[in-house]
């Protein structure tokens, strides 16, 4: 009878840890252009926006937002681009369409903003 040993069952493939490229990586960002929606982002001014978002922004001076999807805003500040505003991590708007946003391009991670 041949006898069994522990080297002659198989044993799991060995992995080696990744190696570096030395080049340095980017962290992610929050709202990778690829997680919106198509044709999306748009800047958009402020007076064209619904009465409750539009007064919101005004409350705080902003004069133009960026709409990140149907009835998802967040405010553009003076000397940012619009990377910046959809990375801020912050939505305003409609809260059926930013909880819909959040569903479907944010795999359901909240975020702070107002909504009505």
């Amino acid at each position: 009878m041949p006898s069994t040993s522990s080297t002659d069952s198989p044993q799991p493939p060995t992995t080696s840890p990744p190696q570096s490229t030395g080049k340095s990586e980017t962290p992610p960002t929050n709202f990778p252009s690829a997680a919106l929606p198509e044709g999306y982002p748009k800047v958009v001014k402020v007076a064209s926006l619904p009465d409750q978002v539009r007064n919101w922004f005004q409350m705080q001076g902003t004069i133009q937002a960026v709409q990140l999807a149907p009835g998802v805003w967040t405010a553009l500040q003076d000397g940012a681009a619009v990377e910046d505003a959809v990375n801020a991590g912050v939505l305003d708007g409609f809260c059926s369409s930013i909880k819909a946003f959040e569903r479907r391009y944010r795999s359901g991670r909240t975020y702070p903003g107002a909504c009505w």
